[in-house]
């Protein structure tokens, strides 16, 4: 997550659904295990095309989560898979065991021909009957369960969640950017915008949150996204001109503030410099975000004609006071920070 090297939750919650679905089929003996097969049929809901009658029950949003990972085909059925012993407790057509579906589904004929179609692999297995891979035999081991993710079959968290995040996190490059001469809070705050994690209101609509309307509070012309808001909105484009004629460097270009935070590490400019840059982006960004929300809220601490002064003002206190290595002019500051 953000270049921390630290798991999603979201995919840790996941996982552990997966874990009661593996509990169920390994645990096939336990009291719990009768109960929801009573209750959801003999495989407790898994597998199942129709919605559970009962939506809300804890059981259900276990069968929802797990029937979403597998439309979304980040854990197919096939990653749960069963692992042929004497086979005694597995149907010979109904059954998952050889290939990728059952058997009934690949040969209909042949099971509609078959005088009991629920029967077990033991009682249709053959000593010169094998797999179709060649990898499938009946042994005297009690039949069980494979999962697929570990290599050794057996049903981990850790290896589960790690499968998870890397079929859905989105990977955009960007490790956690932290400087030490910005606080600790906009740290934060850039951190939420480069992995586009702030409620805008578009955002917020599409977490189905009910609100008036979609415009930006600032200017009243776009719908607000990230990207509006902190670069392509009047009030932001604006304030990001009178920002870089400041630093007498070329505008930036482009039209995200993902694309803002790798244009400040590709410039061509020292490293010195390079830490100046970083500062005064970061606190444009933070001050826009001030300004939205005092406009949204209805506070007037920011007047919008005096958020340039704000920016060289606060970047000059930030710089100066987490830098003691830097002697930092006031006056050199104010006419061209990148010349110090």
């Amino acid at each position: 997550m953000g270049g921390l090297n630290v798991g999603s939750l979201v995919s840790f919650n996941l996982a552990l659904v997966m874990k009661w679905k593996w509990r169920f089929f390994t645990s096939e003996d336990t009291l719990w295990v009768r109960v929801i097969r009573f209750l959801y049929g003999e495989n407790g809901g898994f597998f199942s095309l129709r919605r559970q009658a009962s939506g809300f029950s804890p059981w259900a949003r276990l069968l929802a989560a797990d029937a979403k990972l597998r439309e979304q085909e980040i854990i197919k059925e096939e990653v749960l898979e069963r692992r042929v012993g004497d086979g005694k407790n597995i149907r010979f057509w109904k059954d998952v065991w050889v290939g990728p579906c059952t058997l009934e589904s690949r040969f209909p004929r042949l099971s509609r021909r078959d005088s009991n179609p629920h029967c077990w692999v033991a009682e249709r297995w053959s000593d010169d009957l094998t797999g179709g891979d060649g990898q499938v035999s009946c042994t005297d081991m009690k039949d069980g369960w494979r999962w697929n993710i570990d290599s050794d079959g057996c049903f981990t968290v850790a290896a589960t969640r790690e499968w998870i995040d890397r079929r859905v996190l989105k990977s955009n490059n960007i490790l956690s950017r932290w400087s030490k001469l910005i606080p600790r809070k906009v740290n934060i705050f850039i951190w939420r915008v480069c992995w586009r994690r702030l409620p805008t209101r578009v955002a917020l609509v599409k977490k189905r949150v009910v609100i008036e309307s979609l415009e930006c509070p600032m200017c009243g012309e776009g719908m607000e996204d990230l990207p509006h808001i902190f670069i392509s909105c009047r009030v932001a484009s604006s304030l990001w001109g009178s920002v870089f004629r400041w630093l007498q460097l070329q505008p930036f270009l482009g039209s995200d503030p993902v694309d803002l935070m790798k244009w400040c590490d590709l410039v061509h400019i020292g490293p010195k410099q390079r830490q100046v840059l970083e500062v005064v982006c970061g606190t444009t960004l933070w001050f826009l975000r001030r300004f939205r929300n005092d406009v949204v809220h209805g506070s007037k601490t920011l007047r919008i004609c005096l958020l340039f002064d704000y920016i060289r003002e606060v970047s000059f206190l930030w710089f100066s006071a987490r830098n003691k290595q830097a002697r930092v002019c006031w006056n050199d500051w104010f006419q061209h920070p990148l010349l110090m």
